[in-house]
């Protein structure tokens, strides 16, 4: 009865995924080929490229790939795309392990698995990554059912069961409330619109809704795509739910405010030439005019303004 058990529990999840540690606390996974178009197509780049929240090698291999799993505390990425050996050689050589080249240095280090797998992070993570592609047998983390369920329904997804986490606290904007909440979980599906559905954990039922009322204070400065999120406390946990259909999410990144006309001061002197000063513009010097001086004032509520 286990053995079919233990067979469909490893089948239930991409089988790329038990290079991860099978002590990982943090999990999250990406869909890349989704998520670099969405609206956080940005900020996930600039995590994943070098520089970020993750000190990733600087090399080009985003554009290669299609499904990205990182897991923490200790960071490793396990990317999967068709990848080739000569965008690597941009980087710095670094040693052979295992008959596998690993380059880069021992903070940020790349290592290409096979034409479809890479693997990146610190080199002792992506060493220790290498042992178990190597191993007959893998132990695996315990995380990847619930993962697996995740993947099945979102294009982004996270799950981390210790906070403060590097890799969750990477993808995720929970520094105000950091301190509040010990683990947390969700998803984000970016087809057909934006759909979004997460659960905080707090410490006690009584700082999970110190958490609730905190975030909802926070929707009405937020933009106007994300102000319907429903935020729930129940009991020790923060549920939260977003919705937004495909025609919202257009109509609201096309909507953008109107920049205020930045007032403009005309200096007019005796009749001559004039010169224009934006007031926003500081230690700009000018000559000072000779005779009476006739100040206009564009950009007003109330309408252009003359001072002698």
């Amino acid at each position: 009865m286990l053995l079919p058990a233990a067979g469909a529990f490893a089948e239930s999840h991409p089988r790329v995924w038990s290079l991860a540690s099978p002590d990982a606390t943090s999990l999250v996974g990406i869909q890349w080929q989704y998520a670099r178009t969405s609206v956080f197509g940005d900020a996930f780049r600039a995590e994943l490229s070098a520089g970020g929240g993750l000190d990733l090698p600087d090399f080009d291999w985003l554009p290669l790939t299609d499904q990205i799993l990182v897991t923490g505390p200790d960071v490793l990425v396990i990317a999967t795309g068709a990848y080739h050996a000569e965008f690597l050689k941009a980087l710095p050589k670094g040693i052979v392990y295992r008959n596998i080249a690993m380059r880069g240095t021992s903070k940020a280090t790349v290592a290409m698995l096979n034409e479809t797998t890479l693997l990146l992070g610190p080199r002792k993570t992506v060493q220790a990554a290498i042992e178990r592609s190597l191993a007959e047998t893998r132990k695996l983390n315990p995380l990847f059912a619930r993962g697996a369920t995740l993947a099945a329904a979102n294009d982004f997804w996270v799950i981390a069961k210790r906070l403060p986490d590097p890799v969750a606290g990477a993808f995720l904007p929970i520094d105000v409330i950091a301190d509040e909440i010990e683990a947390v979980e969700g998803g984000i599906l970016f087809r057909d619109g934006l759909r979004m559905q997460g659960t905080l954990r707090a410490l006690t039922s009584g700082r999970a809704k110190a958490v609730a009322e905190h975030l909802q204070r926070l929707l009405p400065d937020l933009p106007q795509i994300v102000r319907g999120l429903e935020v729930d406390p129940v009991d020790d946990e923060v549920k939260l739910l977003l919705a937004v259909s495909e025609k919202e999410l257009t109509s609201g990144l096309r909507t953008t405010a109107a920049p205020r006309p930045q007032a403009e001061v005309l200096v007019s002197a005796g009749g001559g030439a004039s010169s224009t000063v934006k007031m926003d513009e500081k230690k700009e010097e000018e000559q000072k005019p000779q005779g009476p001086q006739v100040v206009r004032i564009f950009g007003l509520d109330g309408g252009p303004r003359e001072i002698v």
